[in-house]
């Protein structure tokens, strides 16, 4: 589990380096200028970093999947084991409590996912020569 958490933090994190808006755009141009890149090879070097980034999206979704089964499971052993502790208005209470967290949480991942749409089309409009 404590692997699965690794991985999905630094899958996140790299996620979250390449979406800064501008970034990309220069890191082409860097890489290309210290390699001293010819123009085919350009060409080339983007392919193959496109397609690590594929890979490594597919393999962050892959372990975003696993470990969101993870925490519905075990958020189901933890409502389990409060229902032995808890008297029901309590239990009620704590369930109420927990869909207003998540839905909360909610709210903000749609601000995040709003901030990278926009963060993602400036890019986009920059430049097509990104890495």
């Amino acid at each position: 589990m404590k692997q699965l958490i690794a991985i999905f933090l630094m899958l996140l994190l790299t996620q979250l380096s390449f979406a800064e808006a501008g970034k990309t755009c220069d890191r082409s141009a860097k890489l290309s200028e210290k390699l001293d890149l010819q123009e085919d090879q350009v060409d080339s070097v983007q392919q193959v970093m496109k397609q690590q980034h594929e890979k490594r999206r597919e393999l962050f979704q892959a372990n975003r999947d696993a470990m969101k089964s993870q925490m519905e499971a075990l958020h189901a052993e933890t409502k389990n084991e409060l229902s032995s502790v808890l008297n029901p208005e309590q239990m009620a209470k704590f369930e109420e409590l927990h869909a207003k967290r998540v839905e909360k949480m909610k709210q903000k991942r749609e601000k995040r996912k709003e901030y990278f749409k926009k963060a993602s089309q400036t890019t986009d409009n920059k430049s097509d020569n990104s890495i």
